[in-house]
C-alpha cells in the first residue's frame, strides 16, 4: 500500500500549481542531492494545521526528486511515530514508552 499524503492541499490544482513554478525558477535539480528534480518540497515540514500562506509560499519550498523526498518524508514520519509528546500534545512518560525507570537501576560501583 502507497503513502497518500494526509493534507489535503496536496491535491488542490493552487498545490500543483506551486510546484510547476518551484521547479520552474528554482531549476529542475533536486536540492539534497543534485538528481534531476520531479518534486517540490517543504523545508521546514507542515502539519494539517499550517497556515495556507506557510504551506503555499515559495520561500519555504525547494526541488526536489522522487526518493528523496519520500526518504525524507518517511523519516519525518517514523520521528512523529517514536515522539515524546502525545498528538494531545502532553509528554509521554518513560513507563509509557516501555523504557525501565533509571531511578530503579543500581549504578553504584561495587567492589
Amino acid at each position: 500500500m502507497s503513502w497518500k499524503p494526509s493534507d489535503p492541499r496536496y491535491h488542490t490544482s493552487r498545490w500543483k500549481r506551486k510546484a510547476k513554478a518551484v521547479l520552474r525558477l528554482r531549476g529542475r535539480i533536486c536540492a539534497l542531492c543534485g538528481a534531476p528534480a520531479t518534486e517540490a518540497d517543504h523545508i521546514v515540514p507542515v502539519t494539517p494545521s499550517t497556515p495556507d500562506l506557510a504551506f503555499f509560499s515559495m520561500a519555504g519550498l525547494r526541488p526536489v526528486c522522487g526518493p528523496c523526498n519520500r526518504q525524507r518524508g518517511n523519516a519525518e514520519r517514523f520521528a512523529s511515530r517514536t515522539s515524546r509528546w502525545r498528538p494531545d500534545g502532553t509528554p509521554t512518560t518513560v513507563k509509557t514508552r516501555g523504557v525501565s525507570s533509571i531511578v530503579s537501576r543500581d549504578y553504584s560501583i561495587k567492589p
